[in-house]
């Protein structure tokens, strides 16, 4: 299942968004949860980060881990 990364701020640039992702994904391993990878979609100039969660049933864990670390995620 994808979880979407709000970037760090609406304007964003790409470089942000990516390290936002990654930071994302540390996050994420560090709390055992699995995934499948993350990256980058944009739509209408707007960058959002994705990343894939392995087990449908971690995906609760990972937003509340995520938003934990400070990072607002969702399911996408």
């Amino acid at each position: 299942m994808r979880i979407l990364i709000e970037p760090p701020r609406p304007t964003a640039e790409v470089h942000l968004v990516i390290d936002q992702v990654r930071r994302a994904l540390d996050v994420l391993d560090a709390a055992s949860i699995k995934t499948e990878g993350g990256g980058t979609i944009e739509s209408d100039g707007i960058v959002t980060g994705v990343i894939v969660v392995k087990l449908d049933e971690d995906v609760a864990k990972a937003i509340a881990v995520l938003a934990q670390a400070g990072i607002t995620a969702s399911i996408g």
